[in-house]
């Protein structure tokens, strides 16, 4: 058993959606400041957005980066484009199941809270055998067509806090809404980047709901097809061009148009 903490940093020159979680057997506030030293090219120091106590630190990290491994910012690194209320929700759920299999139980898992020491490239042209299709000629698959793991079920629980400004649905109905697809992983792979580069639009928490709401059908409908197509079809309400241009660069995937199986 390895005790210490699972600590959540920001700094003021990275932006609010971008944070670095860690693990350290020392004080939190001594291990931000070994990283701002650490780090070149860094001019403001970095501040605690929280920090939990937990039994065994190295389980936790593995746990917790795991499940936002989707969210990276840089596969080499401990950087995470995430809002930092989610992390803190999903960072204190890892770390009271660590303590329980450890025997250890504490309610008093926060220790530290807010505290400072014009050109557009595709990815890829539209993958050959596209059929465009009415969206009434389709039909749902059943419910519970597939069955999600516990680990998926909390990634897809992370994508509902992202879009919960959005969608009003609860976690469980996004659950049982993936249970449908036949490759639950693939979608769920799909919306994290999806949700990622939906957290990449500067100032993404001062949008208004309308515009959320255009951004977020920009990024699905790109998740399908070519960028260039998006611009071409999607009717803008309420960003211009070149602001979609900015949002549809965000998303990195090549589009994966939507499976339809015909029914016998």
């Amino acid at each position: 058993m390895n005790p210490g903490y699972i600590y959540a940093l920001q700094n003021r020159s990275f932006g609010s959606n971008i944070i670095k979680i860690g693990m350290t057997t020392r004080e939190p506030e001594v291990r931000a400041k070994e990283i701002y030293r650490g780090v070149s090219g860094v001019p403001e120091p970095f501040e605690i957005a929280f920090a939990c106590k937990v039994a065994d630190c190295e389980v936790a990290e593995k746990k917790i980066h795991r499940r936002f491994n989707a969210y990276r910012s840089n596969k080499a690194r401990e950087f995470f484009i995430i809002p930092v209320e989610i992390a803190k929700k999903v960072i204190i759920s890892v770390c009271q199941e660590v303590n329980k299999m450890f025997g250890y139980y504490t309610d008093e898992l926060i220790v530290i809270e807010n505290q400072i020491t014009d050109s557009l490239e595709d990815c890829a042209d539209d993958p050959p055998e596209v059929v465009m299709l009415s969206i009434n000629s389709i039909v749902s698959s059943p419910l519970k067509t597939s069955l999600l793991s516990d680990e998926q079920k909390a990634r897809v629980e992370i994508i509902a806090e992202i879009f919960a400004n959005i969608f009003r649905d609860t976690s469980d109905a996004w659950i049982m809404d993936f249970s449908r697809d036949h490759n639950p992983e693939t979608e769920i792979y799909i919306w994290e980047h999806i949700a990622m580069a939906f957290l990449k639009i500067e100032q993404v928490k001062f949008l208004s709901e309308e515009q959320k709401k255009e951004a977020f059908g920009i990024l699905l409908m790109r998740s399908m097809t070519s960028a260039s197509k998006v611009l071409e079809q999607f009717k803008l309400k309420t960003f211009s061009r070149k602001a979609a241009k900015e949002i549809l660069r965000e998303y990195k995937l090549d589009p994966r148009p939507l499976v339809v199986r015909q029914l016998a």
